[in-house]
């Protein structure tokens, strides 16, 4: 077990780590968010882009497949853009995001480093 005068140094790697993935999947929620509302508008105009008469069942399948591409390029983009900040530990270097299967939200409630038991939580200020 490291004693908290060995932490001090680490606490404000740790904080940035931390912010660093709250701050990516905050982003994320918001690429997709306006991913749905420009498929969204892009399936509304493409609807409307055609005269009554000439919309039918091809062209709502055409419409939704649109519309559905718009969304899954514009998240598709999104995940190339925000690429993933490397949660690993600062004091061992273990990887905190393969530990956690991928999953920000598990490690991020970890009061411990599992390798070393570098505390990740409750840090007193700098």
């Amino acid at each position: 077990m490291v004693a908290l005068d060995d932490e001090l140094p680490f606490a404000a790697e740790i904080e940035r780590i931390r912010a660093a993935a709250v701050q990516r999947t905050l982003r994320l929620r918001r690429v997709r968010k306006y991913c749905l509302l420009g498929g969204l508008a892009v399936g509304i105009l493409a609807w409307h882009g055609v005269p009554p008469p000439d919309r039918d069942g091809i062209h709502f399948g055409f419409t939704l497949a649109l519309a559905a591409a718009t969304f899954a390029g514009g998240g598709l983009l999104g995940r190339l853009l925000l690429p993933k900040a490397a949660a690993q530990c600062p004091q061992c270097g273990w990887d905190w995001d393969a530990e956690s299967e991928h999953d920000p939200q598990r490690w991020l409630a970890w009061h411990r480093c599992p390798h070393c038991g570098l505390q990740l939580t409750h840090l007193p200020p700098l």
